[in-house]
């Protein structure tokens, strides 16, 4: 009698042994397969990470050339101020676009069907750095002739404010959104 508990409990762990063994080999397989997801979603948000970088240094690069053109705007002074103090407060709202897009990244390393919605993000900022680039080059040229120039830069200064007005929902949504499938992730 007690032999054949003694095999019967014999026959529970070498069972438990191999349950053990399986599972440990499956764990193992899946930590893998999330390891190379994890690298594959670090090296994309690297690149993305380079591509914003060039982006700060154009928009760098033309608020230097904004301050020059600045100087030579005597009559336009107070226009001209107003229209600084806008840039301003857009600077600070594109600095907290910003840390919020830095805390949606550390967030989208776990939603990798985000990532392409930020590449299509990314390449319609670069339009739009773009267009404000030639925008301001052509302001350069006409800035001494007309005083005309100032309405073209408050036409272009609003719809820069309705785009980031436009990006800051869209940011709200992908929290949101991002917020809704982390519940999901974690309750399920």
């Amino acid at each position: 009698m007690i032999q054949q508990r003694f095999d019967r409990l014999e026959e529970m762990i070498e069972g438990l042994i191999h349950f053990v063994g399986k599972t440990k080999a499956d764990m193992t397989v899946q930590l893998n397969q999330l390891s190379a997801k994890v690298d594959h979603l670090t090296v994309r948000v690297d690149d993305l990470t380079g591509r914003v970088d060039q982006l700060t240094e154009r928009v760098d690069g033309l608020t230097v050339r904004v301050d020059q053109l600045t100087e030579r705007v005597d009559g336009l002074t107070v226009r001209v101020d107003q229209l600084t103090e806008r840039v301003d407060d857009l600077t600070v709202r594109v600095d907290q676009l910003t840390e919020r897009v830095d805390d949606l990244t550390v967030r989208v390393d776990q939603l990798t069907e985000r990532v392409d919605g930020l590449n299509g993000r990314a390449d319609a900022l670069t339009n739009v750095v773009t267009n404000l680039s030639q925008q301001v080059y052509n302001l350069d040229n006409k800035v001494t002739n007309s005083a005309d120039v100032i309405g073209s830069v408050q036409t272009t200064m609003k719809r820069m404010d309705e785009t980031f007005a436009l990006t800051e929902k869209r940011l709200d949504w992908h929290a949101a959104e991002i917020g809704r499938l982390r519940e999901k992730v974690f309750l399920a």
